[in-house]
């Protein structure tokens, strides 16, 4: 009986040590998902925050656009961090990407290290216009995933795919506008608005902007004036390289010139 006894009680304490063991030690599965989560930590930790990389320009973009300022080209991702790093206490929003990871690029096996981002063409524009004097050589980027690569060197020299964009300008200085609000005058205003309507809606790739207000520096307006001989009010098409100024007069006349300047059908205002 006693034998018996301790029989019963040996073999009662085996299986509870049995079981115990047996609910504390991970299965397979549970150690295969231990590894691949310390895996994953592990390469999240190693991603440098100033990397624009695919899923973060996802879900930084605007309707799928994006802008930087491009700084130089670099054959490593080291080299990158480092002059990101050097580039930091000046510019907090640099950082670099890498060039094949999108398709309106280049599509170099090359790092580029920028100085800006902003999702806004304005933003960027203005940063490109505040550091080219300091930084000659940079310019913005459009940063997407469609071919067409569109860079901009001014807010007047814009380029998709290496053709400069058809644009509009208007002309006037603060002063005269200043004296011509002063004397009532409005027709200005209410003409630039009815030409800016129509190309908007009728052929959106011809891009419209103020010569005084587009962010140009001093220098390049000057060029301008010299090169145009510009004064008063009026309007600048420009195409490539070919340029045509036209004065202040009713819309439909400067729509009809333009159209004509840019190879558009003209327009029947029906008269």
């Amino acid at each position: 009986m006693m034998k018996l006894t301790t029989f019963l009680t040996f073999t009662t304490l085996f299986t509870f040590i049995a079981c115990n063991t047996s609910e504390n030690e991970p299965d397979e599965n549970s150690k295969s998902e231990t590894v691949e989560s310390l895996d994953s930590t592990t390469q999240t930790a190693n991603v440098n925050p100033h990397l624009l990389s695919v899923a973060k320009w996802d879900s930084l973009s605007f309707e799928g656009d994006y802008f930087i300022i491009n700084f130089k080209g670099v054959s490593t991702e080291t080299e990158a961090i480092e002059v990101v790093d050097s580039l930091l206490p000046t510019f907090p929003d640099a950082g670099y990407l890498w060039i094949p990871d999108f398709a309106s690029l280049s599509g170099k096996e090359l790092f580029v290290v920028f100085l800006d981002q902003s999702k806004y063409k304005f933003s960027i524009l203005e940063t490109l216009q505040n550091n080219k004097i300091e930084h000659p050589g940079i310019y913005a980027v459009n940063v997407n995933q469609t071919t067409d690569r569109w860079v901009a060197y001014s807010p007047i020299d814009i380029r998709i795919n290496g053709e400069k964009q058809k644009m509009i300008l208007t002309y006037a200085t603060p002063e005269d506008s200043e004296e011509y609000a002063n004397e009532g005058g409005e027709d200005w205003g209410w003409f630039v608005n009815d030409v800016g309507e129509y190309f908007r809606q009728n052929h959106p790739e011809v891009q419209m902007e103020s010569v005084f207000y587009s962010g140009l520096l001093p220098a390049e307006i000057e060029a301008l004036e010299d090169e145009l001989d510009l004064e008063g009010f009026c309007y600048i098409f420009t195409d490539g390289k070919n340029k045509m100024v036209v004065g202040h007069d009713m819309p439909d006349f400067v729509i009809s010139e333009a159209c004509i300047f840019f190879g558009f059908e003209e327009p029947d205002f029906g008269y």
